[in-house]
């Protein structure tokens, strides 16, 4: 008598027989089973799709069992997973490290200004250059910068500390030759508010003073009729302008 088999209303293959010894399981056929995420995701992998011959079944050569071929898939799964998490933790680390660098150079400790500030391209390097930025908006209100605003630029960052060639004097001439996006000029303004709004009164007001003597300076450096200093009219709505943003009680995100 020929051996009866059974059909799994699930599986739908045949158990028992002597076929059965060397077909894959039969889960990898079924239509119920291949629907769900887990085994459809990996059944659809060309990992396990190499492992079936053209007919369906089971490699059958003795070259490698179907146990170690997925005992070396797991291992490459787990080992490619292992790496990415290692890659993550590295790049945590170093983001961590960056903003604290960052936190010293700018003296506060604010996760969202200094994340404003890395948004904007500051390094712990180019920072310093923060109350430079609106002068440099003053000298390109009449769209080129004369040699005498360019000259007051440089001694207000000479006088920030900032030594020839460094990394922030790079920036300097690089905004100089190209003047700095909006994007930049505003998020500079509003960063910079937010740090003035973090002093105490007095002391916030003579940083504003100081930084709009610095933005008069750059306008009048240039000279008018017969050598009298005057500001044009659009220096003086820029300089207007910058006083303005950073008296403001709440500056508007520039990321908005």
């Amino acid at each position: 008598m020929e051996p009866r088999h059974y059909r799994h209303p699930d599986l739908e293959a045949p158990v028992g027989g002597p076929e059965h010894l060397h077909r894959p399981p039969a889960f990898l056929f079924n239509p119920k089973i291949l629907s769900r995420p887990d085994t459809a995701a990996l059944t659809a992998s060309a990992d396990w799709r190499c492992l079936l011959t053209r007919e369906g079944q089971m490699p059958t050569d003795g070259s490698e069992s179907w146990s170690d071929r997925r005992r070396a898939h797991e291992d490459e799964y787990f080992r490619k997973r292992d790496q990415e998490l290692v890659e993550k933790a590295r790049l945590l680390a170093e983001d961590q490290a960056a903003l604290q660098r960052l936190a010293e150079a700018v003296g506060v400790h604010d996760e969202d200004i200094l994340r404003g500030l890395q948004r904007l391209g500051y390094t712990p390097e180019t920072v310093v250059l923060l109350h430079v930025v609106p002068l440099i908006e003053v000298a390109f209100a009449d769209g080129v910068v004369s040699e005498p605003e360019r000259a007051a630029i440089i001694a207000a960052v000479r006088a920030r500390g900032v030594e020839p060639e460094s990394p922030a004097d790079r920036q300097v001439a690089q905004w100089l030759a190209e003047p700095p996006s909006a994007v930049l000029c505003d998020g500079t303004l509003h960063l910079l508010a937010a740090l003035l709004h973090k002093r105490p009164p007095d002391e916030r007001a003579a940083a504003t003073r100081h930084l709009m003597d610095s933005c008069a300076a750059v306008a009048s450096a240039a000279g008018g009729v017969l050598g009298f200093r005057s500001i044009s009219e659009r220096e003086r709505s820029a300089v207007d302008r910058i006083l303005y943003e950073l008296e403001r009680k709440s500056a508007p995100s520039p990321h908005r």
